[in-house]
């Protein structure tokens, strides 16, 4: 049985925490002490385990000092897991954080069955963090009746149970 690609990829989001991936964006003004100092003398590179992305600028453990890095990247360690703190969302475990590309990627550790709960109160105002740009666009669509598939001009899964009620039935349109 062949299962189109993005369908496959919605499917698979369905059923597995909600992963996302978020690239950042900083911007530092140089001076000469910059010049004068090495970050890493002061700042070495650290990790939660020898399993857990390595931490190091623009990113900073809350246990090292404010210099080692920006605001709104301290992170923390639980057990040997990394933990990143969003105000306006919660707690997220950090899986793996790119210095090349700049990205992150993370999940909510308040794993539900229901994955996509956490995606809907997701806020990143006021972040320095944005979305990467997604291949397939996804989006949550509420109706009070259950859809016919043979009228709608778009693809759709549902409705999805953990994210709806009787009178409110929440789809996937794609």
């Amino acid at each position: 049985m062949y299962i189109h690609q993005p369908f496959a990829t919605l499917l698979a989001a369905l059923f597995a925490p909600a992963e996302l991936n978020l690239k950042y964006n900083y911007q530092t003004k140089a001076s000469a002490e910059d010049n004068k100092t090495d970050k890493y003398e002061f700042c070495q590179p650290t990790r939660c385990s020898n399993r857990s992305p390595s931490i190091r600028y623009p990113f900073r453990l809350k246990t090292q000092p404010i210099s080692c890095g920006l605001e709104g990247f301290e992170l923390s360690c639980l057990s040997d897991k990394t933990i990143w703190h969003l105000p306006s969302s919660g707690d997220y475990y950090v899986h793996e954080i790119s210095y090349l590309d700049s990205s992150i990627n993370i999940t909510d550790v308040n794993e539900t069955a229901c994955p996509f709960q956490s995606l809907i109160s997701f806020n990143l105002t006021s972040s320095k963090f944005f979305f990467l740009p997604f291949n397939d666009s996804y989006a949550l669509y509420n109706c009070t009746e259950k859809a016919a598939s043979e009228r709608t001009p778009f693809e759709a899964i549902g409705p999805i149970n953990c994210l709806g009620s009787e009178n409110n039935l929440v789809y996937i349109i794609y």
